[in-house]
């Protein structure tokens, strides 16, 4: 797996290219977004309404954003691995989410 942390702009564009580097993606190769548990999955599809920009940055689509609780400013873990073909985003609240175990685990000075 491959991570970085990255934040999302007014017009939804994700600066990503650590993780697309990863990626055997190239320049007009056609994307798709889709979520599941509020996190953002882009991933190759032939019929994919986003494209691979010569930059390497990615656009989380504005109802996306709005379904995920993605905010302009956000900063997020993208995940990738050349084996899945795709990026994973988990915004703030899935972050949280997921540590929320361990911070009973942290000892306090009591």
């Amino acid at each position: 797996m491959v991570y970085a942390i990255s934040r999302v702009d007014e017009s939804g564009v994700v600066v990503a290219a650590h993780v697309l580097d990863r990626l055997d993606w190239r320049t007009g190769d056609r994307l798709a977004v889709t979520t599941a548990r509020n996190i953002v999955m882009i991933h190759l599809k032939r019929d994919g309404l986003q494209v691979v920009p010569k930059r390497r940055l990615l656009v989380i689509p504005a109802a996306t954003r709005r379904t995920c609780g993605i905010q302009t400013g956000d900063s997020f873990m993208l995940a990738t691995a050349a084996d899945l073909d795709t990026v994973l985003i988990h915004p703030p609240a899935v972050l949280d989410w997921t540590m929320t175990p361990y911070r009973n685990e942290i000892p306090s000075d009591d």
